[in-house]
């Protein structure tokens, strides 16, 4: 017996948003395929195989007696729903489907479900839980797979976090001036870049003006860093790795450690190079930033998801949904690290931190604030150029391992303390606010 589903968007918005409606054709095939005495297998539902072992083995040719059911979502409603054999009945938000499914015979089961969500930055998935039984004709018994190895089919990644509304204005035309730290971002194509990767909700506000560091322009954010590229073919903007040397390469960032890389996690990514990267990454991420560890509902993929928003990078709608898982991608990388505490010393942790390391940044889930955020780094970076000594573990890990510390001197030429460790660098009013 093999248990096969797919959801499928057949109508409406393309990206699920808040107060817009998406049309779902839930399909479930269920095949009779034993034609020989052997243990009754359920696949393509599961996580694996369910095994046959605690559900007794069926007899060769014997027919089936089936019964399933599938709950969907408080925001969907179920528009209708058919199946070539047994009968098919809907209960409020729940289908439910009962019959025999002879040798060689097969079960297609249709659902056609419209979700309107009403909570965004949410997970999106409109079946909330399925179920089955069979009946052991044999024995008259009735074998139930537990609840928790039905695990529901995903949708793809650019469907599964509800967005919030378009916003009725695009953040480009805005003021540029941020307030909340005196800076300005003059830059058009810095200014483009920002908000169409999520604005203030990935990078924090302006800690720096436009400068050159090594030969490249550059503004510093207050969780990253901005550089501008220029080519023969034109400038293009892109965010700079944080966690690289000669930056923040160093786990004690002072008033916090970073979890280490984690090398066993490593030799299970995706090659980058392999041409299913795209949609392979998007799995890894899935499988190894969970929604909750322990009894923290840490919302890490859903964080995940919603750094860059639909209407973020294309505020016309104009854009394809599936670039913007990639941009996600290209905002965080892949996770290196598997969730952990915050440690307060040798011995001790702190139970209401618990942090998840990726390629180019860590998200912090804080129980206290009840958050799940980007750690600052560009703050971090920020006190590593002036040479703020107040967070003594950084100061020390940036003053053995970066060529960046205390280089911000006004009193110096271009207002860099030691020019020969970072050439074609100029920090002049790089940090005095507008």
């Amino acid at each position: 017996m093999q248990i096969n589903q797919s959801l499928t968007l057949v109508q409406g918005a393309r990206v699920p948003a808040v107060g817009q409606t998406s049309v779902y054709e839930h399909v479930v095939r269920i095949d009779n395929t034993s034609t020989q005495a052997m243990p009754l297998t359920i696949e393509g539902l599961f996580n694996g195989t369910v095994s046959a072992a605690a559900l007794n083995p069926l007899l060769q040719g014997q027919t089936l007696s089936v019964g399933f059911s599938t709950d969907y979502s408080s925001d969907s409603q179920i528009v209708s729903a058919s199946s070539n054999i047994g009968q098919t009945e809907v209960r409020g938000q729940s289908v439910v489907w009962n019959g025999q499914i002879g040798p060689g015979q097969s079960l297609e089961l249709r659902t056609t479900v419209a979700q309107t969500p009403t909570n965004s930055l949410t997970l999106n998935q409109p079946i909330r839980g399925q179920s089955i039984a069979v009946v052991d004709q044999t024995r008259g018994q009735t074998l139930t797979v537990p609840p928790a190895q039905v695990q529901p089919p995903q949708l793809p990644p650019e469907q599964r976090i509800v967005n919030p509304p378009p916003p009725p204005i695009d953040p480009v035309t805005l003021p540029r001036y941020f307030p909340q730290t005196g800076f300005t971002v003059v830059d058009d194509d810095v200014w483009v870049y920002f908000n169409r990767r999520g604005g203030l909700k990935t990078f924090g506000a302006p800690i720096s003006r436009l400068f050159v560091l090594s030969g490249t322009q550059v503004q510093l954010f207050e969780k990253g860093l901005l550089q501008v590229v220029e080519t023969d073919s034109g400038r293009s903007v892109s965010s700079v790795n944080l966690l690289e040397y000669p930056f923040l390469s160093f786990d004690n960032l002072g008033d916090t450690t970073l979890p280490p890389v984690d090398d066993s996690l490593l030799a299970t990514a995706p090659d980058a190079s392999a041409p299913d990267f795209g949609a392979t990454s998007q799995e890894f991420v899935r499988a190894n930033s969970p929604e909750s560890f322990e009894a923290a509902p840490t919302r890490y993929y859903s964080t995940f998801l919603g750094t860059v928003l639909y209407y973020d990078a294309f505020f016309t709608s104009n854009g394809d949904p599936s670039l913007v898982p990639l941009f996600n991608l290209e905002i965080w990388g892949l996770p290196t690290s598997f969730p952990t505490y915050l440690p307060i010393d040798v011995d001790a942790v702190d139970p209401g931190i618990v942090d998840l390391r990726f390629q180019r940044g860590v998200m912090r889930y804080n129980v206290y604030a009840g958050t799940t955020t980007g750690l600052d780094l560009g703050r971090y970076l920020q006190a590593v150029i002036v040479g703020d000594a107040s967070l003594p573990g950084l100061a020390d890990a940036a003053a053995a391992n970066s060529p960046l510390w205390a280089q911000y001197n006004s009193e110096a030429d271009q207002w860099v303390d030691r020019p020969d460790e970072v050439p074609d660098t100029n920090l002049v009013l790089a940090f005095e606010p507008d």
